[in-house]
């Protein structure tokens, strides 16, 4: 995995290391699947991946929210106008509350550089989250339900 990460940001230049994990806390790292793990007394349990920051699934979530900024941006300006009850208008503010909600879990599930290596422990991806975005994501999802 390592070589592999660092032969595409080789191209600008930088290496990049990856943090490891033990084989039994790591998933299927940048993968949109889900992996079963057997644990203690034969209970399977689920192991999510850590996507990537870089991954084609973060790039389209990140194009979709900024979409769905934009949207936000056109909703609040037609406020000024009231146009009333609109069916377009609950389905989208449906969409958005899921969307947002989401996100929060993407944002869990994201690894992130530290200067030139690449987080992928989740605890560590908990604790960065907590630390800098998860507050204001916490507040506006919270006011949007």
């Amino acid at each position: 995995v390592r070589t592999a990460w660092e032969a595409i940001h080789n191209i600008s230049g930088a290496s990049v290391s990856v943090r490891r994990q033990s084989r039994s806390s790591r998933g299927s790292f940048g993968r949109d699947s889900t992996k079963m793990q057997s644990g203690a007394r034969g209970i399977r349990r689920a192991i999510c991946t850590v996507l990537h920051p870089h991954s084609k699934a973060r790039l389209f979530w990140n194009v979709a929210s900024i979409s769905l900024v934009g949207y936000d941006i056109f909703r609040i300006s037609l406020q000024v106008f009231d146009p009333g009850d609109v069916l377009v208008f609950r389905v989208m503010d449906w969409v958005r509350r899921i969307v947002w909600s989401l996100d929060i879990y993407l944002s869990l599930t994201t690894g992130f550089f530290t200067q030139r290596s690449l987080e992928i422990r989740r605890r560590a991806i908990a604790a960065h989250y907590a630390a800098t975005w998860l507050a204001p994501d916490l507040l506006a999802t919270i006011a949007d339900w």
